[in-house]
């Protein structure tokens, strides 16, 4: 079953790109010979706070702003900037990344700069048919988590609701379909599965149960919409909010799946990882290789170093649930983490942990336990962190709480 429910993430993330998108788009631009009075009346009489300006490939393009503040008199080829590497996008950019590039940059220049993606193509269906993807994924994710943890979920919902579910079991059994009685749950009953069972919480990537209660509301609005054929901007009205959203949507969803497809490979890698500290610019180790602490013992692992009570734990915002951020994104929700680490009144110092080639940078923590850690870490998307005692490593899972692997820092 998971090999065929997974296929749905991985189709919402790659097949559609920003080449469907602007499909049979009529792009509107302003004449480079014309005058900046011409072109602030074009501008205004179609309400654009901007255009590109005519040329194959378009180069530049002019802003309201900047044709209100020149010589109305100038001409357009004056007044116009050149477009920036950055604000281009290939035809063959998934949706993800378009949406990631429009929350952004409110704008993308796509296919040499003939066609353009704006925050209006929010409202495009091929937006909603890719949203609606996220949800059905995030949805056969749940159901495969239930298995996967065996939680006892009908012990969750009403009795009255338990009926109904049962109605629509015995329809489909009597219509000889292949169904399990899970997979007659709505998204409703889901959501009231994973609220009322804290681990499903934290796997989801929420700290609380009031933060995950206002987001599936959200969620519930979004479903009922794309079911009903409106589009996302009818759940969620402000563009802004609607691009983060579903941004949001789906690095929850990769953190489920993430977990579901990789979360123990994950941990057989992360329980040898190296942990080091920054000082002074120079990076420190405090949990060396196993073969070291094998060779040195623990009193010369690093820990020493650092005063305070046990244990410390090693966070990070970065790649959640296994999906690879670009570094300013990473770096981005690093400032975040060490934010919240601070508000809740913690001792952090700038920390990573790997080996070779692969590093996650993040904090070495003191002063936080166990469920706040874990809070911590699933609200940042993060399977594990890291528990470091005196003469041991743990590997903590964030949903559970449970030590899921350890090893020994003593010789």
């Amino acid at each position: 079953m998971t090999a065929r429910v997974d296929n749905i993430l991985r189709l919402a993330d790659e097949t559609l790109t920003a080449g469907d998108l602007v499909v049979g788009q009529d792009l509107f631009t302003i004449r480079r010979s014309e005058t900046i009075g011409t072109a602030v009346r074009e501008l205004q009489e179609r309400q654009f706070i901007w255009a590109p300006v005519t040329d194959v490939p378009i180069a530049a393009d002019l802003s309201l702003d900047d044709a209100r503040g020149a010589d109305p008199g100038s001409l357009v080829e004056e007044v116009a900037r050149p477009i920036p590497p950055e604000m281009r996008l290939p035809e063959s950019a998934p949706l993800t990344q378009v949406i990631d590039h429009v929350r952004r940059h409110r704008v993308g220049y796509v296919s040499h700069g003939q066609h353009i993606v704006t925050f209006a193509d929010v409202q495009h269906p091929l937006v909603g048919l890719y949203a609606f993807g996220l949800v059905l994924s995030l949805e056969s994710g749940i159901d495969e988590l239930i298995a996967e943890w065996m939680v006892d979920w009908r012990s969750k919902l009403t009795d009255a609701r338990m009926a109904k579910v049962m109605e629509v079991y015995d329809a489909r059994r009597r219509a000889d379909a292949d169904v399990g009685l899970r997979a007659c749950l709505n998204l409703n009953d889901r959501l009231t599965i994973v609220r009322k069972t804290d681990e499903m919480v934290r796997a989801l990537g929420f700290g609380s149960k009031s933060q995950f209660r206002t987001w599936s509301k959200t969620l519930g609005a979004l479903r009922d919409c794309l079911g009903h054929g409106s589009t996302v901007l009818t759940a969620i009205p402000d563009v802004g909010e609607a691009l983060a959203f579903l941004d949001d949507l789906r690095l929850r969803t990769h953190v489920l799946w993430g977990r579901l497809r990789y979360g123990h490979d994950l941990v057989d890698a992360q329980v040898s990882s190296v942990i080091e500290v920054e000082v002074d610019g120079t990076w420190t180790q405090v949990v060396p290789t196993q073969d070291r602490v094998a060779s040195i013992g623990s009193q010369d692992s690093g820990l020493d170093r650092w005063s305070g009570p046990e244990p410390r734990y090693k966070i990070t915002a970065s790649n959640p649930g296994g999906v690879v951020l670009d570094a300013d994104r990473n770096a981005r929700r690093r400032g975040e983490l060490a934010d919240e680490l601070h508000r809740r009144g913690l001792e952090v110092q700038p920390a990573r942990a790997g080996s070779g080639d692969h590093w996650e940078a993040g904090y070495l923590v003191t002063g936080g336990d166990r469920p706040t850690m874990c809070d911590v870490g699933a609200t940042f998307g993060q399977l594990s962190i890291f528990e470091v005692g005196d003469s041991e490593l743990r590997v903590v899972d964030s949903a559970t709480r449970e030590v899921v692997a350890r090893r020994p820092l003593d010789g």
